[in-house]
């Protein structure tokens, strides 16, 4: 089992503080370049990762996480329903392995607790048929309650058993547990958690004991994310939270971002690829502060084929959704058939598979 949980000094408000810089300055527009990005081609230091690397805990590494013709599950609450982090790790990857068939499919489930997964989980993972789970779960769990020895057990048990439940099956080969990311709501330009966040910081820490007990890999996303909320708070931008106190899309993105460093993904990886699922004067606010790779995207081709990629994702989670969520196996209709929605699945990912081969095909991504 591999710790990829964050210390205080991980990611540095310091550090941050220089990265998060263009967040001040939200009315810029982009230069008349044709720059991706709309960042200045002069930046330095574009290449390197957001904190010193001696300041942050051993990625584990990518080949091993994921490998040629895998099927990545994200199981979660409301935050994976979004379904804006999934895809842009899915987006990401597809284009640095684009011909390696890795395919990505959206477990989120919203109103859940980790406790509930007994009743559902099953079906999601024997439809998806995944090799690699990623489990992210505590958003709903003790909501408006005070943290307790209760709370937290009950999280645990949850947890444990909607990991043991993921290993019972013989297709999946690994198990990542992701800890619940911090929210912008209780947060304030220091680093004192307020409000909900002295509930998810107390399941995060849960989250990384669960993983340590059963032996699987665990990334840390609350210390990430909490740093950017308070130097986004201290530089008075408005909150990277919609309502329900949901991440943002933009938010989202950086979520992915410590998800694909968590799990090997280099700047010598990502950069080839363009990697910008967000519309360019969007991406290129939090571009600084991603957690893997903040090279200006200065093509404005590649951040276009990296958006078209991420948006088109879209319409597989909404098959899937439907044949896992709507679907009634005892009707025929065509919007009900679960077989009809499995092959209209199918279709769509083979177009995925070719778009992504027509755009990234050509590089050769560092292994």
């Amino acid at each position: 089992m591999t710790d990829l949980t964050s210390a205080h000094r991980v990611w540095p408000v310091l550090i941050l503080a220089m990265l998060l810089l263009p967040l001040a300055g939200c009315k810029t527009t982009p230069p008349a370049t044709g720059d991706g990005d709309g960042q200045d081609r002069r930046a330095t230091g574009a290449d390197t990762p957001p904190t010193p690397a001696e300041s942050r805990p051993e990625p584990l590494k990518f080949t091993d996480v994921v490998r040629p013709n895998d099927r990545l599950l994200f199981v979660g609450d409301d935050v994976t329903q979004q379904g804006f982090y999934c895809r842009g790790v899915a987006s990401a990857i597809m284009a640095i392995r684009s011909r390696d068939g890795v395919r990505f499919f959206n477990g989120g489930k919203n109103g859940v607790k980790a406790g509930d997964g007994g009743q559902w989980v099953d079906e999601v993972i024997a439809l998806s048929k995944p090799t690699v789970v990623f489990i992210c779960l505590g958003f709903n769990d003790g909501r408006n309650l005070p943290v307790t020895d209760e709370l937290k057990a009950s999280f645990r048990t949850g947890l444990a058993d909607v990991i043991e439940r993921a290993r019972g099956y013989e297709f999946v080969r690994r198990v990542v547990v992701l800890s619940p990311p911090a929210t912008h709501h209780g947060v304030a330009d220091t680093r004192t958690l307020l409000g909900d966040n002295l509930r998810l910081k107390a399941l995060a820490t849960e989250a990384k004991a669960v993983a340590k007990e059963k032996n699987v890999d665990f990334i840390d996303l609350f210390d990430y994310m909490l740093a950017v909320y308070v130097e986004v708070a201290r530089l008075g931008e408005g909150p990277l939270v919609s309502q329900f106190d949901k991440p943002t899309e933009p938010a989202h993105i950086l979520i992915s971002s410590a998800i694909l460093w968590g799990v090997g993904v280099t700047p010598k990886m990502i950069a080839p690829v363009g990697w910008s699922p967000l519309v360019p004067r969007k991406m290129g606010h939090i571009r600084k502060a991603l957690a893997v790779g903040n090279k200006p995207v200065l093509d404005l081709n590649q951040a276009q084929n990296s958006r078209l990629l991420y948006e088109n994702l879209r319409r597989f989670d909404e098959v899937f959704f439907r044949l896992w969520r709507l679907a009634d196996p005892s009707r025929t209709g065509p919007r009900n058939d679960r077989s009809k929605l499995a092959v209209e699945g199918e279709r769509i990912w083979v177009e995925l598979q070719a778009l992504s081969i027509q755009m990234y095909g050509h590089i050769e991504s560092p292994r």
